[in-house]
């Protein structure tokens, strides 16, 4: 891997070109006037495009599993109580984030769920969502997606 020193000066509004300072007499580099999309590529930059930066912002991750598969998969620990009575589910700092499906929160406003008795364990804000049956089949419907993303991007539930 080769290090770059780059003296970077500030171009001037409307200019579209980054200046670069003179190498050191040593480096046999020369000095010269590159574009931006140079610059970007020899950095290893690419740029993000107002799309992608778009589908990112409006993505979030659900997780479905029993409290086996959660645990084995790294996606939630059992704390606090005591002798196993009142221990409770919560989220790892530390998450396996292959676990989780991708959905687009601006369209996507029911789960599917299969299992029994859903049970929440990420942080979301009651009244932002219902849990549905109808004709033996369950699903989350989130009646308020701005706010029932608006603590995490990660929903878990725990089935049984």
């Amino acid at each position: 891997v080769r290090e770059v020193d780059l003296a970077v000066a500030v171009p001037a509004e409307g200019a579209h070109d980054v200046e670069v300072g003179d190498p050191p007499a040593s480096d046999r580099r020369i000095s010269r006037r590159l574009g931006l999309p140079h610059v970007r590529r020899q950095l290893g930059l690419r740029p993000v495009s107002l799309q992608q930066q778009t589908i990112e912002l409006n993505t979030a991750y659900y997780a479905i599993g029993s409290r086996k598969e959660l645990t084995d998969n790294r996606v939630i620990s059992r704390e606090g109580g005591f002798l196993g009575i009142g221990r409770t589910e919560r989220m790892k700092a530390d998450f396996n984030h292959d676990f989780f499906t991708r959905i687009d929160i601006t369209r996507d406003f029911e789960i599917t769920i299969i299992g029994d008795r859903p049970q929440i364990i990420s942080t979301h804000p009651e009244g932002s969502y219902q849990m549905k049956t109808e004709d033996g089949e369950r699903w989350l419907e989130i009646t308020n997606p701005e706010a029932f993303w608006s603590a995490s991007r990660y929903l878990v539930i725990q089935i049984r």
